[in-house]
């Protein structure tokens, strides 16, 4: 681990390492989730229609792939390396995602490319709040680099959400009432 290893009281070296494993999954959870909602805006962004739509789910995706480097750099805070399991995963969890979500509006009535932009809320969703478990166990065990590091990258993505649900919301009458698309 970088830096001051934190002190806690009455912890044996093998329930520190048996934290640390547990946390080292979770981390694999995170990268997971960042990478399919990474995934999920490279294929979502290029079909949006409308510009500024197109444009700020690109920029997303950028800060995206930032986030996701970010995850992997987490390993390395608690002393592990990161694994490839978590973006392999995402590699198919992505579409699958994507289908079922999308599946889920036509359903409903919607269509077009408005299908991808809805299928990205529940995905960034989960990415945000796998930071946010990541935060909450480097405060349980003291790690401050991490908790403070997934702290700020959960807060962006919480913005990011906010208005990517905005979007969603905004031209959900035009795919669902007049089938056009976005």
């Amino acid at each position: 681990m970088s830096g001051d290893n934190p002190i806690i009281i009455e912890i044996d070296q093998a329930s520190w390492q048996a934290h640390l494993d547990n946390v080292e999954t979770w981390l694999g959870t995170t990268l997971t989730n960042q990478s399919t909602f990474r995934r999920l805006l490279e294929k979502v962004g290029p079909s949006l229609k409308e510009p500024h739509f197109r444009q700020f789910v690109g920029e997303l995706a950028e800060t995206a792939r930032r986030h996701e480097s970010e995850a992997e750099r987490f390993y390395k805070i608690i002393g592990r390396t990161p694994s490839t399991m978590g973006k392999r995963r995402a590699s198919v969890l992505a579409p699958a995602r994507q289908a079922g979500a999308e599946m889920m509006a036509l359903s409903g009535g919607a269509e077009g490319s408005w299908l991808g932009l809805q299928a990205l809320l529940p995905a960034a969703l989960d990415a945000q709040s796998g930071f946010a478990v990541a935060e909450q166990l480097g405060l349980a065990l003291g790690i401050r680099e991490l908790a403070e590091a997934a702290y700020d990258i959960e807060n962006e993505q919480a913005g990011g959400f906010l208005v990517l649900k905005e979007l969603m919301l905004e031209s959900a009458a035009i795919s669902i009432l007049y089938k056009l698309p976005i």
